[in-house]
Formats: C-alpha cells, structure tokens, sequence
C-alpha cells in the first residue's frame, strides 16, 4: 500500500490519540452509568466514522460492509461492564481492520501497561507457522522447557488463539512480517487479552499427555517500544 501523504499521516495519528485519550479517561472497572455506556458506543463510532473519512484507502485491505459490520459488533458489545482495556481492545481490531501499518495506536504498550503480572500470560512464547514456540518459560520452567509447542491454552487451540490475537495487531497491508513481529514482541500481553484475562493458565504441550498448569507472575519487566 502506498504511504500516506504527511498530513493525512498526521491526521491518522492524531486520530488514534483522540482514541487513546478517551479509552484513559475511564478507569479499568465496569460502569453503571447509562450515559457512559453511550458515550463510550459513541467514541466507537467516532473512531469508525473518522477512518473512513480520513483515510485516503480505508477499504483497500477490508470490504466496506465487512468494516461496518465489525464496528457495529464492537459497538453493541460495549455495556456496563466495558473497562479500558476493553476500549483500547476494541479501537485496536478496528484500526487494524483496514490494514494500514500507519494507522496505529502507539504498539501495544498502553494495553500492556493494564495487565497485572499475576494476570499475564506467563511465559514468552514465538510464533512460528501459526504455532506457539516456548521461548522462555519465565517462572514455569518446572513444566516448561524452550522448545516446547503450545498446543492449546485453557483449552482454546492455539491457531484460534493466534488468529484471534492477530486481529488487533496492526498490518502493512498484505505483508504479514509487520504483523507478526509485533505479536512476538508483545506475545504475553496479546495472549492474555484473546484469552480475557483469565484467572489461571493451563496449557497443552505437544508431546506431554496432560495439561500443565501455570504458575502466575510475581513481576513482569515492562518493555515498552
């Protein structure tokens, strides 16, 4: 896909802050009031108009119905118990929708940032061919070793779990190296949001007949881009 000229490029950013500034304004814990609920439906809906306007090729990675019917999803999903991370989770699979690595939210570090380190994901994990490669088992390396395939995670295959992830990671068009070298890099944090923040982990490991159970963090070093 073509670069955006520089000031459509400015705009696209300025966008994506907009979003970020308002899905920081609302405290990472349910609401119960109505109006919120509405203006949170309304700053989806916001972010979605202002793609399309905006954006010099919004459809040229995603048909236009396909685009209008995920931000409507997103939209109706939002109710009283919509946190922040839940925002920022929605505004990052729309802007990845149109599959422009210009349109962003800053990386993945303001997601990142909302997950406790007894809540992540606790190993890191490469992506290879669509399977999970443990890499460093971090606190867990009584049951897990380098090397080690991932087959499943609380009993959601890994594929599922990737191709979930993969929708909220931004793309440089039909070049998927952009893609997935973000996952690698946040892999414990995207994990953790496909998997909604799961208060344990048990994962299958190919070769190993039974589930292991994971041990939560203690501390998780923050690396952000």
């Amino acid at each position: 896909m073509p670069h955006l000229a520089s000031n459509t490029r400015i705009t696209a950013l300025l966008l994506c802050w907009l979003c970020f500034t308002a899905a920081s304004a609302l405290a990472d814990s349910p609401t119960s009031n109505a109006t919120h609920v509405v203006a949170l439906r309304s700053e989806i809906a916001t972010l979605a108009d202002n793609l399309r306007t905006h954006h010099p090729r919004p459809f040229a990675h995603i048909p236009e119905a396909d685009f209008d019917a995920l931000a409507r999803r997103l939209i109706d999903r939002v109710d009283a118990q919509t946190t922040q991370r839940d925002m920022l989770w929605a505004f990052s699979e729309l802007i990845a929708s149109i599959g422009c690595a210009h349109t962003t939210l800053p990386y993945f570090n303001q997601e990142d940032a909302l997950i406790p380190p007894p809540a992540r994901f606790p190993a890191h994990v490469a992506l290879v061919d669509e399977r999970l490669y443990v890499v460093d088992p971090l606190g867990n390396g009584a049951g897990l070793a380098r090397g080690d395939e991932i087959t499943a995670i609380n009993g959601v295959p890994a594929p599922s779990l990737v191709a979930e992830a993969l929708r909220h990671v931004p793309a440089d068009g039909n070049n998927p190296h952009y893609r997935r070298g973000m996952f690698q890099f946040f892999a414990t944090s995207y994990l953790t949001y496909a998997l909604q923040f799961p208060a344990r982990y048990t994962v299958k490991v190919a070769g190993k007949p039974a589930p292991i159970p994971l041990e939560p963090l203690d501390a998780f070093e923050h690396r952000p881009i």
